[in-house]
């Protein structure tokens, strides 16, 4: 029996409507459609001609989104090879080759510095749920010197965890929680 294929779609922009594909597993997770819109609704006045990073990737929904509503590059990093062939697939397919970079890499591992013109202007921090990786995501844009006090990192966090704790370094700029998720805007205080 074939797997199912999923699919999440662009919200906004010039892709707006575009389906994006996906085999369904325990290991993806992509932003819901309401979620990205809340999220860009709140990057209204920062996405346009931004650089941004999607640092672990996935379907690349939140870079590509980015791209649709006007971010001038992003960097697509993103671990499971399968995903990155099939995110590159889409750059070239929308035509965004130059817009864009998919990078198959750990993110917790990767010399972004040597890769990335920085600073960058938002990042996106989606990581895999319950394997305690947004410490080290953090801890590593800081010290590869990724970002500016201006930089805006968006990211999503089970909504069990204590925020305040795991964000004490940043401003919380917006939070909101939806189903098993909470979703905040950051900056580095």
């Amino acid at each position: 029996m074939r797997k199912r294929v999923s699919n999440v779609r662009i919200v906004a922009g010039r892709f707006r409507g575009l389906k994006i594909p996906f085999k369904a597993s325990k290991y993806i997770r992509p932003t819901t459609n309401r979620t990205k819109e809340t999220i860009f609704s709140w990057l209204t006045n920062d996405i346009k001609n931004s650089r941004c990073l999607d640092m672990f990737a996935g379907t690349g929904s939140l870079g590509l989104e980015a791209i649709s509503r006007g971010a001038s590059f992003v960097y697509f990093a993103e671990k499971n090879r399968k995903m990155c062939e099939e995110l590159y697939k889409t750059t070239i397919k929308l035509n965004i080759k130059n817009q864009s970079e998919v990078m198959a890499v750990d993110s917790l591992k990767f010399p972004f510095e040597k890769k990335i013109e920085k600073p960058l202007d938002i990042i996106f921090i989606d990581p895999p749920f319950r394997l305690n990786y947004l410490k080290k995501a953090f801890s590593l844009i800081i010290d590869k010197d990724l970002i500016t006090d201006k930089s805006i990192i968006c990211t999503e966090v089970e909504k069990e965890k204590k925020v305040e704790e795991i964000f004490a370094e940043w401003n919380m700029i917006k939070s909101k929680i939806s189903g098993q998720s909470r979703y905040c805007l950051l900056q580095k205080k």
